[in-house]
């Protein structure tokens, strides 16, 4: 059952691709659907549809998919759409709660909108309601976290505390680098090997050559 919820949600989160594709693109539904079904049977989506955590990753990603299709209709009906943006502002504050690399996704749909205003010629009366409204929803969300509930937001992988610390940054990165070519200078979860084995592996790479 804990996997077909997850096939169902992957199933989901294909026919909102189809249907954004529809939306905004006059591509035949027949490559609509080819998009779609590379979407949900790629190697991420298979992943998160066979491990624990596959929910934490696809419900997100079925909300924020959700928001871009109520983004569409106010693009689309302007003034008449006002129930969309409700629904898409709702549906971008439930992505963030279900994983917070989602929090930019409301900030995404405010220049969308500032956008759609200036240069797609879409009139709204409501149009500085609705873009203050994308803004605010990541301030909401840190205030909730921090005043109501007193817990840490922004937290990486490992339990590690993500915060505008240039040291810290610098070393992720290396860390993150050093990790794609083999070496492990960090935590234990990056792959690779420790510092020591390189004059090994050099001589062993050497020797053939001389």
């Amino acid at each position: 059952p804990y996997l077909l919820s997850n096939v169902l949600l992957l199933v989901f989160v294909g026919c909102l691709v189809y249907a954004i594709i529809r939306e905004s693109t006059s591509l035949h539904w027949g490559v609509a659907a080819a998009v779609s079904a590379v979407a949900v049977l790629s190697r991420f989506a298979s992943y998160s549809a066979t491990q624990v955590i596959g929910p934490v990753e696809t419900l997100p990603l079925l909300f924020s998919l959700g928001a871009v299709i109520m983004l569409l209709r106010v693009i689309r009906d302007g003034d008449s759409a006002g129930n969309s943006v409700v629904v898409a502002l709702g549906l971008s504050l439930l992505a963030a709660f279900s994983h917070e690399r989602y929090l930019v996704l409301s900030v995404w749909l405010g220049l969308a909108l500032v956008s759609a205003y200036l240069f797609l010629g879409v009139r709204t009366r409501h149009v500085i309601v609705l873009v203050s409204s994308c803004f605010l929803i990541p301030v909401f969300y840190l205030l909730y976290k921090i005043v109501i509930l007193e817990v840490p937001f922004l937290v990486g992988t490992g339990g590690t505390d993500i915060s505008l610390d240039a040291g810290q940054i610098t070393r992720f990165f290396v860390h993150a680098m050093l990790s794609i070519f083999g070496f492990n200078t960090g935590p234990d979860y990056l792959v690779g090997l420790p510092w020591s084995n390189f004059p090994a592996m050099l001589k062993y790479a050497v020797a053939p050559v001389v």
